[in-house]
């Protein structure tokens, strides 16, 4: 894929929105380009959080140890990003479910980025905090759901 391809892509990814030409083009630099076929395992919950992926085609499928689906990410969607600015292991296994092309940045890499540009760390961090904020919220709606459910199910079981 062209350079001028993905940084069109980065720019609907929502971690860049608010980036300015310059600073897309600082982090195209540290990006490298990785494929995923079907099924492949991209992360293991509870391996070391190095790098960071930018969705660029495909579909990941973020799911529990056990199996259980807890997210799809399509195009222009991150993961990973959690366990790098936290410095957490894996939360959950992410799998392609297509054949997918990324672009990863390593901690190591967006790190000194940070410490060389300010106002993109400004940014990356204002932003997921967004992004988590969002997710936790989705969370919150399903719990409140499958308490309402199991909450029915047990007034039907009652005698």
């Amino acid at each position: 894929m062209e350079p001028k391809e993905i940084a069109e892509i980065l720019r609907r990814v929502p971690i860049f929105y608010e980036f300015d030409p310059g600073q897309v083009e600082r982090i195209l630099k540290i990006t490298k380009e990785v494929t995923y076929e079907a099924e492949q395992f991209v992360f293991h919950e509870g391996e070391p959080s190095t790098e960071m992926l930018f969705l660029i085609s495909g579909k990941f499928r973020v799911q529990a140890a056990s199996g259980a689906e807890i997210a799809t990410i399509g195009e222009a969607g991150i993961v990973g990003e959690m366990g790098v600015l936290t410095g957490q292991p894996r939360s959950a296994d992410v799998v392609a479910t297509e054949p997918c092309v990324a672009l990863s940045v390593s901690v190591e890499d967006l790190f000194r980025l940070i410490a060389e540009d300010k106002d993109v760390g400004y940014k990356i961090y204002r932003i997921v905090t967004h992004l988590l904020s969002d997710r936790l919220r989705e969370s919150n709606i399903k719990l409140e759901q499958q308490y309402l459910l199991l909450d029915d199910i047990a007034s039907e079981d009652s005698p």
